[in-house]
């Protein structure tokens, strides 16, 4: 494991290039570089010669396609404090369905995700083949105009600091992290999150002593729900629709569609944080858009804050439900949406979401 202990200030412009050892996903080991680039090559957050010519491999940040990893660079910029660079596409099938000119905020939460993944695995040896569980998150956009897109794909810096760590055995098995965000050199929002990294064999009897305390069915039933209108969601394709009306006007039912290249971008053995995340995205922009409290059109509505926490895993042989706990007008035409996502009458998560005009 690589522990980090210069401060930012005592790191030259490539200050180091050292060697570590790196389990592979084979389990066998190998020999890793990481360079360590310091303030005199960059910008205000230390960094500036960060590439976005090239993706990382597709297995340090846990992703099955090519086509859906962001993250193109890393660099360490300080003691437990790393900037991650991440090229943000303007066509992508799911997060460029949208009616506003604007990149996804949940694109940068799935960035950020990837990103941690990253870091965890190539400056504190995390071996590859370890779970990873995202706990919780709390995004924030304070400014929605600097996410236009414009003529050429978006450049995201992320800074990232590992605020706390969590170690067992002498391994990383849980970080706390604080981000700040800059598309194309403008700040436009903050994340605070949780996650945790478990060995395979605690993993699987974590799942089976959880999944054993459930009643189950011994197959999973198809799921015939009927999207609602792309419309009311702020899409344009029926397919990026992850929510069903129910007859309750306050509840709606998640689509869980196995074959969605970027919601199912792999097979786990659970229903996916990116797709609940985005189901309750979707939920919280048609309650403010019904509900009259925001006074603004779909077109106008963004994401401006999300935050959620994960109590349980969503298993795949049970519907999931997004109930509205409450819609409130927080001014200036910005409402906020509480939620529970339900299943097998248990909550399973609990999520605040606040849409408002990005004009």
């Amino acid at each position: 494991m690589l522990a980090l202990t210069d401060s930012r200030s005592s790191l030259r412009s490539v200050a180091a290039i050292i060697f570590l050892n790196h389990r592979t996903s084979e389990g066998g080991w190998k020999k890793m570089t990481v360079v360590f680039r310091g303030p005199e090559t960059g910008s205000d957050l230390g960094i500036d010669e960060l590439t976005f010519d090239r993706t990382v491999p597709r297995g340090l940040v846990h992703r099955a396609a090519v086509g859906e990893v962001f993250v193109t660079d890393a660099a360490a910029i300080g003691e437990n404090r790393f900037k991650v660079a991440a090229q943000l596409p303007r066509g992508h099938a799911l997060y460029g369905d949208r009616i506003q000119p604007l990149y996804d905020p949940l694109m940068v939460l799935e960035a950020t995700r990837q990103a941690a993944i990253l870091l965890t695995h190539q400056f504190y040896g995390v071996p590859r083949n370890w779970a990873f569980i995202f706990r919780k998150a709390d995004l924030a956009i304070t400014d929605p105009v600097a996410m236009t897109v414009v003529d050429l794909p978006g450049h995201l810096l992320i800074q990232i600091d590992m605020d706390k760590r969590f170690y067992a055995d002498g391994k990383l098995t849980g970080t706390h992290i604080i981000c700040r965000f800059e598309l194309d050199g403008r700040a436009f929002g903050t994340l605070i999150g949780s996650l945790s990294f478990t060995p395979p064999e605690f993993f699987a009897v974590m799942r089976a002593a959880g999944r054993a305390g459930k009643e189950l069915p011994p197959l999973a039933e198809p799921n015939r729900a009927t999207p609602i209108d792309p419309q009311r969601v702020g899409r344009f394709n029926r397919r990026n629709v992850v929510i069903a009306a129910t007859g309750d006007r306050e509840l709606f039912e998640l689509i869980v569609d196995h074959s969605h290249p970027s919601l199912c971008d792999h097979k786990v053995d659970h229903v996916s944080g990116m797709l609940l995340t985005e189901g309750c995205r979707q939920a919280a922009v048609s309650f403010a858009a019904q509900s009259a409290l925001a006074g603004i059109a779909v077109d106008q509505l963004e994401l401006l804050r999300f935050q959620v926490d994960f109590r349980d895993f969503a298993e795949l042989e049970l519907p999931v439900y997004c109930r509205m706990t409450r819609c409130a007008a927080m001014g200036s035409g910005r409402v906020a949406v509480d939620f529970d996502l339900e299943q097998g009458g248990r909550t399973i998560a609990g999520a605040q979401a606040e849409v408002g005009s990005w004009m």
